[in-house]
This record gives structure tokens, C-alpha cells and sequence, in this order.
């Protein structure tokens, strides 16, 4: 049996934000905006804009013989506008493979009690892009509320120096190795499923280099990090029926 899909999304998201707060009330019970009083000084008004895109093409193989050999092949191409232009698109690929051992006609000895064994195998990787848009812009910030008096008169709004950037960053890769089994016996009521892995995360980004606090600003943000973590997972469970009073008994354990 062979299946083939292929497909393409892509989505685009933007945001405009405005918000106002007044502290001083009237009555509490009332917490509108005109209900409010008090100078404008004890009021609060910001807004926000942002915008972020992202485009994908992927797809996917499965073939089985007879039900027993197991076989699954996925590939992704995804690109994000959160990443420079030219370091926007990854390929992240994976493969699976699964026995079905309890369907094997050298285990026709086991069929009274066992309804499917399999062992299954995997590698692959995906990749992350949860980080704030615009980390490659070099931006500046407005200050409304500083603490520096201009001749005397009061405080002045200023505007922040752009800080370092990088422009090669691109994403966060995490690739994972697992292998276990699933395992069904007396009438499909103990069930079994066991896994190991390990999972290696790359290019994460962190500050890539240090530079000392007379720059007046924070490093770029690099791909320098990396993170791993294994471990392995055991579950089982027993259910039943006595008469009308369905049960079932399960119990986990995990390092």
C-alpha cells in the first residue's frame, strides 16, 4: 500500500493595538475611560503594529507490505519573515519505520493471548521559529517619560540608539531520535507502550559574543546554543468489563 500527499500553506498575520488607562475614578464599579478624572499626567496611551508572514511546503510517504513493514517519509520547506532574507527557509526532513512482529507467521504461537507487538523506530528534525519578530532590525525606542530636564522646563522625550544585530541568524533546528514498541495482548485489554529518545535542539539563539559595557548595548543574537535532552518512557494500562461496571487500571513511569 503506498500513499503520497503533498501540500503547500502559507499564513499572514497583522496586529494593531491601542490601548488607554485613566486611574482616577469616580465610582470603581464604573471603570470607563470618561468616568475617569484626574490630569492627563496620571493617564496612559500606547499603541503597537506588528505584521509577521510565513509560507511552508511539505509533504509525505507511507508505504506498507502486507500490513507488517512500515515505512514514513516527511519533508517540510518553511520559510518566515522573522528571519533575515536570506536565511528565511529551512528544509526539516524525518523517516519512521515500524514492525508489526505480532503478525509474523513465525509468531502464530502467540495468537490466543497477543494481538499486535510492534517495534517502531524514528529520526527527525522540525524547526522553531517562537521568537519575537523584526530580532534582525536594528530599532530605536522612544522614551516619553525620561528623567532628563531641558533647560530647566521639565522632562524630554528622547529616542534609544539602535542596538547591534545580526543578519545571518536563521532557525532553531530540533532533532530527535526515538525508538520503542507498542504492545496489545488479551483482547486488546493490556496495553503496553514503551520509548527512548534523544533529542538534540541547535542553533538556538543566544547572545554570540561578549563585548564589554562601555558599547552601551547588548550583543546580537546568534545561532551559538545548543541544548539535549534523552530519556525514556514506560506505560501500562489493563481495562475491563464486569458485567455493567466497565474499570481500567493504568500506571506510568518516566526518567
Amino acid at each position: 500500500n503506498l500513499n503520497v500527499m503533498a501540500s503547500v500553506n502559507g499564513e499572514s498575520f497583522t496586529s494593531d493595538y491601542f490601548g488607554a488607562t485613566r486611574k482616577l475614578l469616580y465610582d470603581e464599579n464604573y471603570p470607563e475611560l470618561n468616568l475617569a478624572y484626574g490630569e492627563m499626567k496620571d493617564a496612559t496611551i500606547e499603541s503597537e503594529t506588528a505584521d509577521r508572514a510565513s509560507a511552508g511546503y511539505f509533504g509525505r510517504i507511507n508505504y506498507d507490505y502486507k500490513g507488517i513493514y512500515l515505512l514514513e517519509l516527511n519533508g517540510r520547506y518553511d520559510g518566515s519573515s522573522k528571519f533575515p532574507k536570506d536565511h528565511r527557509f529551512g528544509f526539516f526532513p524525518s523517516v519512521s519505520v515500524g514492525w508489526r512482529l505480532g503478525q509474523e507467521a513465525f509468531m502464530e504461537w502467540s495468537r490466543s493471548w497477543l494481538d499486535d507487538f510492534k517495534l517502531r523506530l524514528s529520526y527527525g528534525s522540525v524547526g522553531n521559529q517562537r521568537i519575537s519578530p523584526y530580532q534582525f532590525t536594528p530599532t530605536m525606542s522612544v522614551n516619553n517619560s525620561g528623567t532628563y530636564l531641558l533647560d530647566g522646563v521639565g522632562k524630554t522625550t528622547y529616542i534609544t540608539s539602535p542596538g547591534l544585530v545580526s543578519s545571518n541568524f536563521t532557525w532553531e533546528k530540533v532533532t530527535t531520535f526515538n525508538v520503542g514498541f507498542d504492545l496489545y495482548a488479551f483482547n486488546n485489554r493490556l496495553t503496553a507502550t514503551f520509548d527512548w529518545y534523544n533529542r538534540k535542539t541547535t542553533g538556538m539563539l543566544a547572545a554570540g559574543i561578549e563585548i564589554p559595557d562601555v558599547v552601551g548595548t547588548d550583543a546580537p543574537l546568534q545561532n551559538v546554543a545548543d541544548m539535549k535532552n534523552k530519556g525514556w518512557e514506560l506505560s501500562l494500562a489493563w481495562r475491563d468489563k464486569i458485567g455493567d461496571f466497565s474499570y481500567r487500571l493504568g500506571f506510568n513511569i518516566y526518567d
